[in-house]
């Protein structure tokens, strides 16, 4: 059987799309066999319509991207592939929709970034806005929908700048953090922070101490890394002055280490 490897990734990523909107890691033999099936006669050069068993073995043995972890199930080698396999066929199939909505999903984190980089300018735009504007509607996950699209901006290679300005702009209203209670919601959205939140040089002495209670609330081995590679990097922490968050603030000359001494090292993992 020769499949190219266009062939094999338009498979795979049926395979792919249909367990991440499903929640699922694994699929039996017999649903991916039935989802090759319905892909065939897309294809009717490569192989019979009812060879699709012959090329789920064929896939599940030569693209190095599926296993058999059980004599009856299929899943992918590392949940990356399965992501980013997803998130090209979300973009392919146009369903921008259903990826700007489960941006509040942590599952759906990877895939939603991908995409980014997957669409076309204006798709990506799209997504991006939607994004933001979902986020606006939604006060209670607002920090996660505007963080996450924030995040996402390292994807987008080429985007209007218009777009681009609208999404800094919502995350210099969240981050840095300045007061405990601050800290604790900004944690809630999860690692996406991580990515976003700058360096201590960048902030007030308020505001690095807040964002130290943050990754620690965060916690798990990003965070723990994220704050050991900060606190080994000397730079200048501003002063006690307080700033607006977006409108810059009024910095200090002064050295100090680059996390506060109260930086602890992350509390829960996730």
């Amino acid at each position: 059987m020769q499949l190219t490897e266009e062939q094999q990734v338009q498979l795979l990523q049926r395979l792919a799309y249909w367990l991440i909107p499903n929640g699922r890691s694994e699929a039996t033999q017999a649903l991916a066999v039935r989802i090759i099936r319905e892909r065939l006669p897309s294809m009717p050069h490569v192989v019979p319509l009812d060879g699709a068993h012959q090329v789920f073995r064929h896939l599940l043995l030569r693209s190095g991207l599926s296993r058999e972890p059980t004599p009856d199930t299929v899943d992918f080698i590392h949940r990356t592939f399965q992501d980013y396999l997803g998130a090209k066929a979300a973009v392919e199939a146009s369903d921008l929709d259903l990826l700007a909505k489960n941006a509040g999903d942590d599952q759906w984190e990877d895939v939603i970034r991908m995409a980014v980089g997957h669409a076309r300018e204006r798709e990506r735009a799209e997504l991006l806005r939607k994004r933001v504007a979902i986020g606006d509607q939604r006060p209670s996950q607002r920090r996660r929908y505007h963080l996450l699209a924030a995040a996402s901006l390292e994807n987008a290679t080429t985007l209007d700048p218009a777009v681009r300005a609208e999404v800094i702009g919502r995350a210099a209203l969240l981050i840095p953090p300045a007061t405990r209670e601050e800290a604790e919601n900004l944690a809630q959205a999860g690692a996406v922070v991580l990515d976003v939140l700058s360096g201590p040089a960048d902030m007030t002495e308020e505001q690095a101490v807040a964002s130290v209670r943050t990754i620690g609330l965060i916690g798990g081995p990003a965070a723990l890394q994220r704050m050991q590679a900060t606190r080994t990097r000397p730079s200048t922490v501003p002063g006690r002055r307080s700033s607006t968050r977006g409108h810059g603030s009024t910095r200090s000359s002064s050295p100090s280490p680059s996390w506060p001494a109260a930086a602890a090292t992350p509390s829960r993992s996730r």
